[in-house]
């Protein structure tokens, strides 16, 4: 599973490859992030360490009402 962007400890993202402390510190300090194109705008973080996050505020199953 992906973590969520906008919820993600600091050590979480760091283990994920491309992330660093200086990233993680960026991405954290400009949250929440409506979806990728809103956190690559903000932050110039290149698109392809940022798609090994999650965006969406909830799981991408939804149950019937």
């Amino acid at each position: 599973d992906k973590f969520n962007i906008n919820n993600c400890s600091k050590s979480e993202m760091t283990s994920i490859y491309g992330i660093g402390s200086k990233c993680a510190d960026i991405l954290m300090n400009n949250r929440p992030y409506c979806d990728l194109e809103d956190c690559i705008a903000r932050t110039n973080i290149p698109r392809n360490f940022l798609i090994n996050f999650q965006f969406s505020a909830t799981p991408s199953s939804t149950s019937p009402n």
